[in-house]
């Protein structure tokens, strides 16, 4: 069962937030034609940026505003650069799934927490969109977990990498 639920917390994390590659990167730009990169093209999609945009590019700090037929969907408040999300910042999603922490060309990099809409949360190291390192994961029914990723799976003795996952009792 322990197993099961940190696999399924795998899947919704990697398909709620891990973006495409920078080389695949499509860009959009808001109404006044400042760009940012755009790992996951959607029909009907705009966006919009309230910070600097020197260049043609989101860059500093500000608010992007993501959204599908005119209705937000995701909003991502920190750091920019070259119409990236880049340093710290603020993800939320429509469902409510929320990451705060760094990213590195709109990925999770770096220390972050991610709470998701089902009450379940990772807080630990990330790599390239993907719990990656130590990291703490608690279920949505409150029972926590301790111990090492790799790109975005909990591992166990089995791995033979690293320490198994620990149950914290509270």
């Amino acid at each position: 069962m322990t197993r099961a639920l940190l696999a399924l917390f795998a899947v919704f994390l990697t398909a709620t937030l891990t973006q495409a590659e920078p080389s695949k990167s499509a860009t959009v730009a808001d109404k006044n034609g400042c760009k940012v990169y755009n790992p996951m093209p959607q029909e009907n999609e705009s966006i919009s940026w309230d910070g600097e945009c020197p260049g043609g590019f989101a860059d500093g700090t500000g608010t992007l505003n993501w959204y599908i037929n005119g209705e937000l969907r995701e909003h991502y408040s920190g750091e920019m650069r070259d119409g990236w999300a880049e340093g710290n910042g603020i993800f939320t999603s429509k469902d409510g799934t929320q990451y705060d922490g760094e990213w590195l060309k709109s990925k999770q990099n770096g220390r972050g927490v991610q709470i998701n809409a089902n009450g379940s949360a990772y807080d630990g190291e990330w790599v390239d969109g993907k719990p990656h390192g130590k990291g703490r994961y608690r279920a949505p029914n409150g029972q926590i977990w301790e111990g090492e990723w790799r790109d975005g799976e909990p591992l166990d003795d089995a791995d033979r990498k690293s320490t198994r996952l620990n149950p914290v009792t509270q």
